[in-house]
């Protein structure tokens, strides 16, 4: 077999034209032929098998890059052709049922030889050898007796096909390099005699072999589909649940200090207090004021957390002190439940961090506030230790209680989030189940991690490693100032003077903010939405605005834009209940100098407006 010049196949024209089974597929003209079925056939010439063209079920999908021709040269054997002549003699004797009895016995034994050829379990180059072919022969007879006129004939033409055969070149395609492709076991192949296709054989024990696989393969990937989906049914069903029990314990931690904040206000309007109930009464409702914004902040961390949106506001800090405002604070929680507490320094620590130290105050405040939560009697003992590493410092704090501990099968779920060891817990000790998840993240957050190892009845231990930047030992001095600068933050003694403009829809917050401020020592005036203080800014001149940003008519983010735009430099500090790190964004980006979300400490908002009213009068008489 070979290509001519416009690519064509051609099956030794000049001989077997008419012998030949040509299949439409491969009259294809082109450079290359492309895969279209998943069969292969024989062309046949007299008993001689003299090529094999096929194409393979693995190739449908991509252009038939391998030449696919495989000659099989079949000799024939001389005692095949007795048996086929003592058939024909036995017929033309009258015996027609001898003649059929033997080239039954011949289907028989063909079909056996066809199924042992093609039932492999292994792709490879099909072989097929004479007395398969002598076989096969006398099946055709038996099928098409008129091949038999056919049969001598070609029988003795075969020879020279084989000779030609041999000295011909396989399938090429346009100069090409020849090469042979594989027979799978998938195929199906045609045997043509006389130009007759008699016989198809397939390969139905390998299509039997590969539907059961085939069913196998899809029972197994509807078991693994089934197990996915019900997994994941159950990881549903157990996180609705946990957010369910947390959206109770929340009910739970906003009623419990709402009904001292409300129970205590009305106690207040009673005449007969004496100033010690009084100053308690009004002390139990701020700390219950507290408890609630702490409850606020966590629900806020996690809403960052579970959208992607947590991320750290590095800057100079003093280590010590942040070890010491959180010992400090937490002493006096310890001393109310009569546990010894402790810190122990390992190491001396750097004197200035380049990190978060608002959140690594709050990761220390949540670790050692929970040891001291689960820990009725015993200690609580704290343990600090620095590691200087060639640009940045490693800091391990150990916190070790001896609380109520908690069980190894839970010590995987204590990080997750709206999560608590045990629902009662939540009634006993209070808590939204987040300080754990929240501290985790800002600790992978700042490079390191959390572990824990506890032992119910005896208490937990938790290990927190975090990474801080190292300051450059000639930017120390200048990097200590700037914290000290900034950190001081100290409440005026002497009054402030200056006029503000309070930029508030609120009304309970207008008769708070204004109080303390004219307490301060400032004068106020009021607006009530974002043209007002448009307006008003334009007609009059400001020290200092204080701008609320969720407003009717006009936001305070658009007013802020708007006094901008004006040409207007007064400092404005926004005073807003948004609380996001993207809001604080925002706020700056539309003009504000500065941001502070409500509720507001009284020391913090007033030395922030004293500060920015200072840098204004300074940068005014510069440029005078």
């Amino acid at each position: 077999m070979s290509a001519d010049d416009s690519g064509n196949l051609s099956f030794i024209e000049r001989v077997v034209r008419s012998v030949a089974y040509v299949h439409p597929s491969i009259q294809h003209p082109g450079k290359i032929v492309q895969a279209r079925i998943a069969h292969s056939f024989f062309v046949i010439l007299g008993l001689a098998i003299v090529g094999t063209v096929f194409v393979s079920l693995d190739v449908i999908e991509k252009a038939f890059d391998a030449r696919t021709l495989e000659r099989t040269h079949l000799y024939v054997v001389g005692a095949g052709c007795l048996v086929l002549l003592g058939c024909i003699f036995l017929c033309r004797q009258g015996k027609p049922r001898t003649a059929m009895v033997i080239l039954v016995a011949t289907c028989q034994v063909v079909e056996i030889s066809l199924v042992r050829l093609f039932d492999s379990p292994f792709e490879g180059y099909l072989r097929i050898f004479p007395w398969q072919l002598l076989l096969t022969a006398m099946s055709a007879f038996l099928i098409h007796p008129f091949a038999g006129f056919f049969l001598i004939p070609s029988t003795i033409f075969c020879l020279w096909v084989q000779l030609f055969g041999m000295q011909s070149d396989p399938i090429h395609f346009d100069g090409n390099p020849v090469v042979y492709s594989q027979l799978t076991n998938d195929l199906a192949i045609m045997m043509v005699v006389a130009g007759v296709c008699f016989l198809i054989a397939r390969n139905m024990m390998a299509a039997f072999e590969q539907l059961a696989n085939s069913n196998e393969w899809l029972e197994k990937e509807v078991r693994t589909r089934t197990r996915d989906l019900r997994l994941a049914k159950e990881r549903a069903e157990s996180a609705d649940r946990a957010k369910t029990e947390f959206l109770a314990n929340v009910s739970h931690e906003i009623r419990t200090p709402m009904t001292s904040i409300l129970g205590y206000s009305q106690l207040l309007f009673e005449e007969n207090l004496g100033d010690g109930e009084r100053h308690n009464f009004v002390d139990t409702i701020r700390r219950n004021g507290e408890h609630l914004l702490g409850l606020i902040n966590q629900i806020l961390d996690i809403s960052k957390i579970e959208s992607g949106r947590f991320t750290l506001q590095n800057e100079y800090c003093l280590t010590q002190r942040i070890f010491d405002e959180v010992m400090s604070s937490m002493k006096v929680t310890a001393a109310e439940k009569r546990l010894d507490f402790n810190i122990t320094y390992q190491s001396s620590l750097p004197k200035i961090l380049y990190s978060d130290p608002l959140r690594l105050r709050q990761a220390l405040l949540n670790l050692i506030g929970n040891a001291i939560k689960f820990t009725d009697e015993g200690r609580v003992e704290v343990s600090v230790e620095a590691f200087e590493e060639e640009e940045r410092w490693k800091l391990v704090v150990i916190v070790k209680d001896t609380g109520i501990g908690i069980p190894k099968e839970m010590l995987d779920t204590v990080f997750r989030p709206f999560v608590q060891v045990d629902s009662s817990f939540s009634r006993k000790y209070g808590g939204a189940g987040l300080g754990l998840t929240i501290t985790q993240r800002i600790t992978e957050a700042m490079g390191g991690h959390l572990i824990v190892a506890s032992e119910p009845g005896h208490g937990s231990t938790f290990t927190l490693t975090v990474y801080a930047g190292k300051i450059e030992p000639q930017q120390e001095k200048i990097a200590e100032v700037e914290v000290e600068e900034e950190d001081a933050a100290p409440i005026p003694d002497a009054a402030i003077n200056g006029r503000l403009l309070l930029v508030e829809d609120g009304k309970d917050n207008q008769i708070l903010i204004t109080h303390i401020l004219e307490r301060a020592g400032l004068q106020v005036d009021l607006a009530e939405n974002g043209l007002e203080a448009v307006e008003k800014s334009a007609k009059n001149k400001y020290d200092l605005i204080l701008m609320d940003i969720q407003m009717p008519v006009m936001d305070g983010l658009q007013a802020a834009r708007a006094i901008r735009q004006a040409g207007n430099e007064v400092p404005i500090i926004a005073l807003t209940a948004y609380a996001m790190q993207r809001d604080e964004g925002m706020c700056r980006e539309a003009g504000c100098n500065d941001f502070m979300s409500k509720p507001v400490e009284q020391a913090t908002l007033l030395s922030k407006i004293n500060r920015w009213i200072e840098q204004r009068r300074a940068a005014v008489g510069a440029k005078a």
